[in-house]
């Protein structure tokens, strides 16, 4: 069964703006409602999302800054592809993402297809439906690699392209696109590229594709001595081996490393734990030999005291005359003068004996205190030394048994390295030889081939499933379909399709669509498995509720088609539809349709796709 891809969400982001949000149903979504409300901008932001190169600005969007389209890829894998509204590179999350991500992106998708570059959003979406590398026609002389953007108008089909008079198959409208619109038809119908599509060679053109023969011989040559007697197979088998080796290899040098780090770590914390400890160390040495000075001192005060208290009660009592203690002379001294002046300064000296006392035993106390603190700090700071230099010693053992384990990767990452480089000369040289084989094939034939066309019964096969879906439809006078390949033109009964109007172009332009999806599906051709449809059966539609008589007798087919199309879609059409109207359906649909409703009038229902502004509110 071929791959398909499923929209599941499409929401606008902005940190100072309500989220703006749809949620497509797996089958059918309907659309409608009010114009001007965003329906259309919801076909165009999906557009967008999906590689076209702007977004039109519109005043409701200003202030969202991201965008998000929800993707369910075949096998049900969820993804989210994010862009900004200015434009710029996508960014995919491998998830169901709803708000703005915190973190990096899974990967990075550029706008622009490139041959030579995965990592584009197109090459991204065409590999997931089986159509990366599918060659179409650009020219009558030459292929080139089938872009997205190619694809894009046969599944998602705007407004303007909906009534416009040229043929749906040729959206562009320019002449020179037209062989590539008309391959691009033709490979989605066939399920065969134009890879091998004939060109004309004149007789120049010959002789340069003898020296491209001549020259890719020497190539292939001189890359096949590189590889000497390998075998693709057996470096295969030897690629896987070393792949296992060198993840091997990588967790024994990562888990080292990581025992390292933490070991340095352990390392760092002690030194910085040994630094202030030694700091501690040396600021209670200095405390100790300052308190020990202080000791000193008082030691010198309380002997010196002592000797005062001894010497004074000796003083006064050998000679007459003046009190050696207060000077004065003996006709001035009181009975027992002497007596009292020594009791007096021997009270003065016990007194000053108690308080130096007193306070060289603080300061004993205090010298004890930090000799015991100096203690257990040399004895933290010498366990911290020796925790050193057995980490340093444990991080020379790691790094001694990490060398050989880095060699040992080394090693491996070099077999590794040569192993794939000898299969990329294999595939080169594959792809040089297959280039040749085509090249001389050419150059052999020398012919001119007939323009590629779509056999008969293919064209058959395809108008059969149109005229189904217009029968279902109830579309009158469609019984006899006719393609016209050069113009690339459906015709009914003969009608070019310009020549309708605009309600019957939309209604065969939207049966193109559908019936090109129920094709491939039929024949388990490539698709991308979804289509959608702006206003297939009406144009205009007012604000709900105030519509004019004259908004109401738009060109619009009867109320039957619009009908019969919405319940097709609902019940026999195998894919994802997403239908943009105006009118209201107007039917029963099933209850597994998504239906909006965006009124475009204030307290009745949703107003639109973006929330309604708060009048005189500022972004």
């Amino acid at each position: 069964m071929s791959k398909r891809i499923q929209l599941t969400h499409l929401t606008f982001l902005g940190a100072e703006r309500e989220k703006a949000s749809i949620e497509f149903g797996s089958s059918l979504t309907v659309i409608h409602g009010a114009s001007d409300t965003g329906k259309s901008y919801v076909v165009e932001a999906i557009d967008y999302m999906l590689g076209a190169n702007t977004l039109k600005t519109i005043p409701e969007e200003a202030g969202y800054t991201h965008i998000l389209l929800g993707l369910t890829l075949d096998g049900g894998r969820s993804i989210t592809l994010l862009r900004t509204p200015s434009g710029g590179d996508i960014s995919l999350y491998r998830r169901d993402l709803r708000d703005i991500p915190a973190g990096p992106p899974d990967q990075v998708l550029g706008r622009r297809h490139s041959a030579a570059n995965e990592r584009n959003i197109s090459r991204f979406l065409l590999r997931e439906i089986g159509l990366d590398g599918t060659r179409i026609q650009e020219k009558k002389s030459s292929v080139r690699d089938l872009r997205f953007r190619d694809l894009c108008h046969f599944f998602l089909v705007d407004e303007t392209q909906m009534h416009a008079k040229r043929s749906p198959v040729l959206h562009s409208g320019q002449y020179p696109s037209q062989v590539a619109e008309k391959s691009t038809f033709r490979v989605l119908l066939s399920g065969r590229d134009d890879a091998g599509l004939d060109q004309t060679l004149t007789e120049v053109e010959k002789s340069v594709s003898k020296g491209k023969l001549e020259l890719l011989d020497s190539i292939i040559e001189s890359m096949g001595g590189q590889l000497e007697s390998d075998d693709a197979e057996q470096l295969r088998d030897q690629l896987q081996r070393l792949e296992s080796s060198v993840r091997e290899a990588t967790s024994s040098v990562d888990d080292v490393l990581s025992r390292r780090g933490r070991l340095v770590d352990a390392r760092h914390r002690i030194s910085r734990e040994s630094s202030e400890q030694q700091n501690r160390v040396d600021e209670v040495s200095e405390l100790l030999a300052r308190f020990n000075l202080l000791k000193k001192q008082y030691d010198s005060d309380l002997a010196r005291l002592e000797m005062v208290r001894e010497a004074g009660s000796l003083l006064g009592f050998f000679d007459q005359g003046a009190c050696v203690f207060c000077g004065a002379s003996p006709e001035h001294q009181q009975a027992n003068h002497v007596l009292v002046e020594t009791t007096s300064i021997e009270i003065a000296v016990s007194v000053e004996l108690e308080k130096t006392n007193r306070l060289r035993d603080d300061l004993l106390v205090t010298i004890d205190d930090l000799r015991d603190q100096l203690m257990e700090v040399e004895q933290k700071l010498r366990k911290s030394r020796s925790l050193i230099v057995e980490t340093d010693s444990q991080i020379a053992a790691l790094d001694v048994g990490l060398t050989p384990l880095r060699g040992g990767l080394d090693g491996l990452l070099a077999a590794r390295s040569n192993a794939e480089r000898k299969l990329s000369l294999f595939a080169q040289i594959e792809e040089l030889r297959a280039r040749r084989m085509g090249l001389a094939e050419r150059v052999i034939q020398n012919s001119k081939s007939a323009t590629p066309s779509i056999d008969a019964r293919t064209i058959a096969e395809f108008i059969e499933v149109m005229q189904q879906s217009l029968h279902a439809w109830n579309v009158p006078d469609v019984e006899h379909i006719s393609y016209s390949e050069g113009k690339a033109e459906f015709r009914i009964n003969g009608r070019p399709h310009s020549s309708r109007g605009k309600g019957m172009r939309a209604i065969l332009h939207a049966s193109l669509t559908v019936s090109l999806a129920n094709y491939c599906f039929g024949k388990d051709l490539p698709h991308p498995g979804f289509v959608i449809l702006d206003s297939p059966v009406v144009a205009y539609r007012g604000p709900a509720g105030r519509e004019s008589a004259e908004e109401q007798a738009e060109e619009m087919l009867s109320p039957s088609v619009a009908g019969n199309l919405y319940r097709y879609m609902d019940v026999d059409f195998p894919g994802q539809a997403i239908v943009i109207e105006n009118v209201d359906p107007n039917v029963k649909i099933g209850d597994g349709v998504v239906d909006y409703e965006f009124t475009r009038a204030d307290g009745i229902g949703r107003y639109g796709f973006f929330p309604q502004r708060v009048r005189g509110s500022v972004d």
